[in-house]
């Protein structure tokens, strides 16, 4: 029978019969494990584990798909293609003494938000889930800080990918080739990422963050090979392969093959239709450079590139000057598309002209005044932004002052959650350090958790030593393949060879003494082993119960202190689109809600949930109603606010004033100014804040659907809105498909799904 190997390490595991969970013995790694209920199954997974921890990801990946094609609901493969997706391998972290991910493939999308992750959460079981949750959380923790440190680093117009060494630790042709490319490249200006050299000051350091940062900038990347092997080697096809899906995406980039010695046929297949450069060819060089020259055009030169001193606006010429005015009439006009293509016009006379790069960025993103960036710029990190980049390195004296408007209140928020988030690390530290206590709290302390650690390494080093390397279990095997061809060729023999099968069977009898006597040392062996087990975990229970002794009063104010910080820095802080804040029914019993973050203004961000988390009628009485006096509002600020929230969390939601609503048909007035803690969203907010249909469109929790919500094929809901229609009663909302509709129904007769909408008072 085959047996499942460790995706970690390698080792054989003793998985139990039925278990999706497992720990190694050899890692003391607890992971996943796909259902034992076929031989092939098996086979493949040990064949892509063994082929993505060589770092062949992309081959794995076909065994992966190989796997669900027979197998569409196995969770352990489509979480083998989120490894590979991300490139996850497995190192031993001296401090812990486990392995832990290390990311060769990183990307700006989440984990999270994988595919083929939502995938894994929905064919896995309660405990694998809770594993798979685990290492994706690890995962995207160590996603998050590669994106953070390539955010750092200035881009690259060309990226040279080579094999640096051979397989004895010698300088490849590739490398030198590519060095002499490198040298003539930056002699005409050009920033290139060069592993060699670029990654030599970065010894000791991750490499992925500086490669990711060089792949996503680059416009041009130079594939240098002299033989097959090279071009195919795991990280060198990890660098081309990367690329060219990058191209496949969308991206305008691209891939030169530079081969030299080899026939064109024996480079890798995906080059087929692009266009090589033959570098054994006379003049290669010189031919190279002149058309990496011609790809980039003059509105793309190099940053470091000696360049003319760049002309102002008006020294284009009075036509310059004069559409560089009708691009921000049109702004001003929201005539987003026109005041663009004003823009791009400019931009054909004066490459380096910021205010047109400017005014390309707020007409992409609808602003027609510089006022309402302020706001946007807060909730959302446009400094990516192409447009904005290129403002920001031609700006002016003018243009600078204004950038750093910009960005001065997204820099203060920063700051204010990277110290709640020291804050919030230095509180854990003191909770785990027990510094509070008193001093012979705390060596009882110390002792216990020190016993508990001791005994259970005493535990994993005789289960290694003392258990699994003793030879009897080798012999055992070997009594049992010897007794199992003794009784087939005993089985094979006719009836006439009575003497020959009495000796057979004479010798299996003295076998299986023999294994009788094996099994009883190996018997031996495992008692004593779990009687260190048992001690082990009494040792352990001993610590927690004296855990939960001495937890108090301080303890749990201290708890609840790094709680209320964690979740504020998590709302301040851009990378975190989602926030989990709040438990609610919905549909699998009571879980964190999800929180869509909007709006941010004045030291307070506007939030609504991401799924409809009820359904409800916006008022149960047969009269005009409005939102002052409907039934739904007194739901939302009393059963609901009481329900989802406990008192701490109910201290960051902001009061929210609101006066009295118009009508948009008839401009009436309805109801009186009123303050509430939850709200819904008004029509002018949900198209505005949603630019399109799509993003409005909203999806019931399980729970909604139990309660009456009406859903589309996918799950779309209809969810209210806080204006009413043409009368009092009739109450807007979102429809299914996204589109807002305004009230035409009695507000009674109908109900709809809600979504919560609130303040987070981010001062708090």
């Amino acid at each position: 029978m085959t047996i499942y190997k460790c995706k970690m390490c390698g080792g054989d595991l003793q998985i139990e019969k039925g278990a999706t969970t497992c720990r190694c013995i050899y890692c003391d790694t607890l992971q996943t494990v796909p259902s034992a209920d076929d031989e092939k199954k098996t086979i493949l997974f040990n064949r892509a584990n063994r082929l993505r921890m060589n770092s062949e990801f992309d081959k794995a990946s076909g065994v992966y798909e190989s796997i669900i094609a027979d197998f569409p609901e196995e969770a352990e493969a489509y979480w083998g293609l989120v490894l590979c997706r991300y490139g996850i391998e497995y190192v031993d972290d001296p401090g812990i003494g486990r392995k832990i991910p290390t990311c060769h493939r990183s990307s700006f999308n989440s984990v999270m938000d994988d595919q083929n992750f939502e995938l894994v959460m929905e064919y896995s079981d309660p405990s694998s889930r809770k594993v798979y949750r685990e290492e994706a959380k690890q995962i995207e923790e160590l996603r998050k800080r590669i994106i953070e440190i390539s955010g750092k680093e200035e881009p690259y117009d060309i990226f040279i990918c080579y094999k640096e060494t051979d397989e004895n630790g010698n300088r490849t042709v590739d490398s030198v080739l590519a060095q002499d490319i490198y040298d003539a490249l930056t002699a005409k200006g050009y920033r290139v990422f060069f592993s060699r050299i670029t990654l030599e000051d970065k010894l000791g350091q991750e490499y992925e963050p500086y490669i990711f940062a060089a792949l996503h900038s680059a416009k041009v990347m130079l594939a240098v090979g002299t033989d097959y092997e090279y071009y195919n080697a795991a990280w060198v096809k990890n660098e081309w392969s990367r690329f060219l899906q990058l191209i496949s995406a969308g991206e305008k980039k691209i891939l030169i093959p530079c081969y030299k010695n080899i026939d064109a046929y024996d480079m890798p297949k995906e080059f087929a239709r692009l266009q090589a450069q033959d570098l054994g060819k006379v003049g290669a060089m010189q031919d190279l450079l002149r058309g990496i020259d011609k790809l980039f055009s003059q509105n793309s030169i190099p940053n470091n590139r000696i360049k003319e001193p760049a002309a102002a606006v008006s020294n284009g010429g009075p036509n310059a000057d004069a559409l560089l005015k009708r691009g921000n009439m049109a702004l001003e006009d929201k005539q987003w598309d026109k005041a663009i293509e004003f823009y791009d016009q400019v931009l054909s006379m004066n490459a380096e002209c910021p205010e047109a790069y400017l005014g390309i960025f707020l007409a992409n993103n609808c602003c027609s005044t510089t006022n309402a960036m302020h706001e946007l710029f807060v909730r959302n990190d446009l400094r990516k932004d192409k447009n904005y980049q290129r403002a920001k390195q031609f700006s002016n004296e003018e243009v600078a002052k204004l950038i750093e408007e910009w960005e001065k209140p997204w820099l203060e928020q920063k700051q204010r959650a990277e110290q709640l988030k020291t804050e919030c690390n230095s509180l854990k530290a003191q909770l785990g350090s027990k510094n509070y206590l008193d001093p012979e709290e705390k060596n009882l302390y110390s002792e216990l958790k020190q016993k508990a650690e001791d005994v259970k390494k005493e535990y994993y080093a005789n289960v290694k030593t003392k258990y699994l390397s003793m030879p009897e279990h080798n012999q055992m095997q070997e009594l049992d393949n010897k007794i199992s061809k003794m009784q087939h060729h005993l089985s094979s023999l006719g009836i006439f060879k009575i003497n020959e099968k009495k000796q057979i069977k004479e010798e299996i009898e003295e076998l299986n003494k023999e294994k009788k006597r094996i099994q009883s040392v190996l018997g031996k062996a495992e008692a004593e082993i779990n009687q260190l087990k048992d001690s082990a975990n009494i040792a352990e229970q001993q610590f927690r119960e004296y855990c939960a002794k001495i937890e108090h009063k301080y303890e749990k104010s201290i708890k609840q202190k790094i709680n209320k910080n964690e979740l504020l820095w998590r709302f301040m802080d851009e990378s975190f689109e989602v926030v989990k804040y709040g438990h609610y029914e919905q549909g699998k019993g009571i879980e964190p809600i999800e929180w869509i973050k909007l709006v941010q203004e004045s030291g307070r961000i506007l939030i609504i949930s991401k799924y409809a988390l009820d359904e409800k009628r916006y008022d149960t009485e047969p009269n005009e109603t409005t939102w002052e006096k409907c039934t739904l509002r007194k739901w939302l600020n009393t059963e609901f606010i009481n329900r989802a929230f406990t008192e701490e969390e109910q201290a960051l939601i902001s009061n929210i004033a609101i006066n009295a609503e118009q009508n948009h048909e008839r401009f009436t007035v309805f109801g009186n100014a009123k303050t509430d803690k939850v709200t819904l969203l008004t029509v002018q907010e949900a198209n505005t804040i949603f630019k399109t249909p799509n993003e409005r469109i909203a999806y019931a929790t399980e729970y909604a659907k139990k309660q009456g919500a009406y859903t589309g094929d996918e799950g779309q809901c209809f969810w209210w809105l806080r204006i009413t229609g043409s009368v009092s009663s009739y109450p807007a909302n979102v429809e299914n498909n996204g589109y807002v509709r305004w009230g035409n129904t009695d507000c009674y007769r109908i109900t709809a799904s809600v979504r919560p909408a609130l303040w987070i008072d981010l001062n708090s």
